[in-house]
């Protein structure tokens, strides 16, 4: 999960081929996948071992206490984030696929 600094800047994300988000829960209710588009997924490398980067419009600064699971051809994310707004912690749970 990461956002850039100075995305006014910075022209958005382009939707990997193949890759979407299928469902994003918070505190276990739904959420439009369409508010958190496109999905960018990459295969790349971090110290000689392969990572996928993803983004898909959340922040990360909590991505480090996140854990990810495998499900079919689908990865799911899930964690518990602080919401900017109130510093209340959620819930929260994405599901997408990724080409790579």
């Amino acid at each position: 999960m990461s956002r850039r600094a100075g995305a006014a800047a910075v022209a958005p994300a382009q939707e990997s081929p193949g890759s979407k988000l299928t469902r994003i829960s918070v505190d276990g209710k739904d959420v439009d996948p369409k508010l958190f588009s496109p999905v960018r997924c990459k295969l790349d490398e971090d110290d000689g071992r392969k990572v996928l980067e993803v983004d898909f419009g959340i922040d990360d600064d909590h991505a480090g206490s996140a854990t990810v699971k495998r499900k079919g051809d689908a990865y799911v994310v899930e964690g518990n984030p602080v919401e900017d707004d109130s510093n209340r912690t959620i819930a929260l749970s994405v599901e997408f696929t990724c080409a790579n």
